[in-house]
């Protein structure tokens, strides 16, 4: 895992497979350097969501979990994190086109200054 990981993206996820590959889809046509994205897949579901997911992203965990919920999914993918930033996607969002690069560009500009707590909507 490369250490200029920018954005972790916690992804929890029960049987959804259309909504999650969507997903991945919306991230992977960005045009921003990928190689600073981080996706932890929490695949919750009765089938094998990582068998079923065609992606060319590089920075991808999938972590397959019995215990269902939402907060000991994210929980467990907390432990997997490498970003300065975590995100918290449900499995049906979307990113529209130049969200991340306009995140980083923000993030950027702060000259150094730390938030424990931003809210963008997606």
């Amino acid at each position: 895992m490369p250490k200029n990981i920018f954005l972790s993206l916690i992804l929890t996820t029960v049987d959804r497979i259309n909504q999650t590959k969507h997903l991945i889809q919306t991230i992977e046509g960005q045009k921003f350097d990928l190689s600073k994205i981080q996706l932890i897949v929490i695949d919750q579901s009765n089938i094998n969501l990582e068998k079923e997911v065609n992606t060319e992203l590089k920075n991808i965990v999938f972590i397959k979990s019995n215990k269902i919920g939402l907060s000991k999914a994210r929980n467990l993918g907390l432990s997997f994190v490498k970003g300065i930033i975590v995100s918290f996607p449900d499995d049906d969002c979307y990113y529209k086109q130049g969200f991340f690069s306009k995140l980083y560009d923000i993030v950027n500009s702060k000259n150094g200054s730390r938030s424990s707590y931003w809210q963008f909507p997606i």
